[in-house]
């Protein structure tokens, strides 16, 4: 199974113009203002040496929030009651916007499709995507355990109480990167795709993937530029078969429904973004929040992405029903630990 191109290269959404309609709310310093243009020169994403734009504020002129990191963030497990209950405490933001520190380190860049319209057409083709994934892939079973279960000594207690993890369903695809407990072939790490049912479409469920970072190579250029230089760099293939790695660089692609997961940090490489897309219309009281920050995103009135940084802490509120969402990852043990044509390269027909 392989991408067609051509196709891809014909129905992938292109970002529309950014068209100021949310409205600034308080603490937030208006886009495109004075004080906003002193600001956006010195925004930056940490350890993240490109020469690209960090936010191409020119063209997406954001609003900006600047935060303050807690000492000690919450943290939350998906049948905890208080997770719900804190989370809607915090500062919710509708609006696109830009979240930083004082020194200009950002944390979060949001949009919505009431100022980016294209991320609409995004949302029609990840819907689409969410049937091909429900017919096409094996969901997982676990979320959030640390994936190594060589080594971690907790490993089995967190799979006994997933319930305590995650909820919903969620569909992984592109490449994936792991260990065996084999004593034999202990310590090696294998990459390779994930499965998929015999004769399904791949090309369909690629197209959301190849908008989502076209809109990141438009709002954070350096984060498109620091991904595509990671895989290239590691020699990687394309986490869609057929596809040219430059359409769409990130290592795993997520989808999920219903999906809410505990408080965590990423396992995405430095430099890079996970970079997350909801498919969501009148879904009522769906938030992502940012424990370390004490902010929430509401991820459900409208379609919307978010740029997070992975070290932040963050998960997705349980409660609404009726969410899709969409993940670009660029992993940081497939990135680090694979090598070409060696025993360990699964990536090969």
């Amino acid at each position: 199974m392989t991408v067609r191109p051509d196709v891809i290269r014909r129905d992938a959404v292109v970002p529309s113009a950014f068209r100021r309609r949310s409205t600034p709310v308080a603490r937030m310093i208006p886009g495109g203002s004075a004080e906003a243009r002193a600001l956006y020169p010195t925004l930056h994403w940490e350890k993240n040496d490109s020469a690209h734009p960090h936010l191409n504020w020119t063209a997406f002129p954001l609003d900006i929030l600047v935060v303050e990191r807690v000492k000690a963030p919450a943290q939350f497990f998906v049948d905890d009651p208080d997770y719900p209950r804190v989370a809607h405490t915090y500062h919710l933001i509708r609006g696109s916007c830009v979240v930083c520190d004082r020194a200009g380190s950002i944390m979060n860049v949001f949009l919505t499709s009431a100022d980016v319209p294209s991320l609409e057409a995004v949302a029609t083709q990840a819907r689409s995507a969410l049937a091909c994934a429900r017919d096409d892939l094996k969901p997982r079973t676990s979320f959030a355990v640390g994936g190594d279960y060589t080594r971690d000594p907790l490993y089995r207690k967190k799979m006994a109480n997933m319930q305590m993890r995650m909820t919903g369903t969620i569909w992984n695809d592109g490449l994936q990167t792991y260990t065996v407990p084999s004593a034999a072939w202990g310590g090696m790490y294998f990459t390779q795709y994930f499965r998929r049912r015999p004769g399904s479409d791949l090309t369909r469920f690629a197209l959301p993937y190849v908008g989502i970072y076209n809109v990141e190579a438009a709002v954070v250029p350096a984060i498109a530029d620091a991904r595509r230089t990671l895989l290239t760099s590691a020699r990687l293939p394309c986490a869609f078969p057929g596809l040219p790695c430059h359409l769409m660089p990130a290592t795993q692609v997520g989808i999920s429904e219903d999906f809410s997961v505990k408080t965590h940090a990423d396992s995405c490489i430095s430099a890079v973004t996970e970079t997350i897309f909801w498919a969501n219309r009148g879904v009522r009281g769906a938030r992502f929040a940012v424990t370390s920050l004490e902010i929430c995103f509401d991820i459900g009135t409208r379609p919307c992405i978010l740029f997070q940084k992975g070290n932040e802490m963050h998960g997705t509120v349980p409660g609404p029903r009726g969410s899709c969402g969409l993940v670009l990852i660029s992993k940081r043990n497939t990135l680090q630990q694979f090598e070409r044509g060696a025993y360990t390269d699964r990536t090969h027909p």
